[in-house]
């Protein structure tokens, strides 16, 4: 029998190891931690000192639906200001690695952890100048090529569009998770919504992941349902549309999938066709998402 040499079986040993450590590094998430690095920018946004600063639970917030993917800490301090770090992709897979700080009142400002992107191009969208754009800015925000004409937008970099669009996805993204840290209340009126669309029954809030796989759409706010299987998907069309932010629709849908009603959320808006279409449109997929009549 022929016997391999002994730098043979070294290097195919080395390729193997090799192979075993790629694989690891595609699987295991990236350590999350509250750095003193990261501490030191987060004092840069909210002030105070660094010891004033720690990382939160994401169930401490929100117990209904996952974290968002591509959020990698909350952040908050003993004042109750929040820090959302988020990893996006720009020029680079996960190139741009962003502090987003923000309250009701919309982003307050964006500080730099990480940048992967190309030198001198992809650095322009993390100038403070481009950053700056941002602050203030409450809702999605979309991307434009010449200057701005609505509130909501922001004028990528010329050289940099893809690391600019990264940067817009990445605000974007830490604009929702602070939507979704805050659980609409089921209250008595909310109630009182669901039994005039699906009768009256016991009703809850129902945890996405217990119907779906998928990632919850941020159109999405949350899923409920009642003790006869029958949900109600609270939809909220401002996620994806500045003109309008605040409209939020209950839609109501039977076990067999059918869309049986819909009313506003709140009674500060009104319920036009092209609302409840759009509406129902978000529902349906939703539905879809959560495996449709085989719930």
């Amino acid at each position: 029998m022929t016997k391999a040499k002994p730098t043979l079986v070294l290097a195919i040993i080395a390729t193997v190891i090799s192979a075993m450590v790629i694989t690891a590094s595609q699987v295991w998430p990236e350590e999350t931690g509250l750095t003193d690095s990261l501490k030191a920018k987060c004092v840069e946004l909210w002030g105070g000192n660094e010891e004033d600063y720690f990382l939160a639970e994401w169930t401490d917030f929100n117990n209904i639906i996952e974290q968002p993917r591509g959020v990698r800490n909350i952040i908050t301090n003993k004042n109750g200001n929040k820090i959302i770090n988020v990893v996006a992709n720009g020029y680079a897979k996960d190139g741009l690695n962003v502090l987003v700080a923000i309250d009701d009142d919309g982003v307050k400002g964006i500080v730099v952890v990480e940048l992967k992107e190309t030198p001198g191009f992809g650095e322009r969208a993390a100038s403070d100048e481009f950053l700056d754009s941002f602050i203030g800015l409450h809702s999605i925000v979309t991307p434009v090529k010449s200057a701005p004409k609505n509130d909501n937008e922001v004028q990528t970099v010329t050289g940099a569009t893809r690391s600019s669009r990264g940067m817009i996805a990445a605000v974007n993204l830490a604009v929702r998770t602070y939507k979704s840290m805050e659980i609409p209340r089921l209250t008595n009126a909310i109630r009182a919504k669901c039994a005039e669309l699906h009768g009256e029954a016991q009703y809850n809030y129902a945890k996405w992941t217990d119907y779906s796989e998928h990632e919850q759409p941020q159109d999405v706010r949350v899923i409920i349902a009642n003790d006869k299987g029958e949900l109600i998907i609270w939809t909220d069309l401002g996620a994806q549309d500045e003109e309008v932010i605040g409209v939020e629709v209950l839609v109501a849908i039977n076990q067999d999938g059918n869309v049986v009603g819909a009313l506003m959320a709140n009674d500060d808006e009104e319920l036009d066709s092209d609302r409840e279409e759009k509406a129902v449109e978000i529902a349906v997929n939703a539905f879809d998402l959560m495996g449709g009549r085989d719930i």
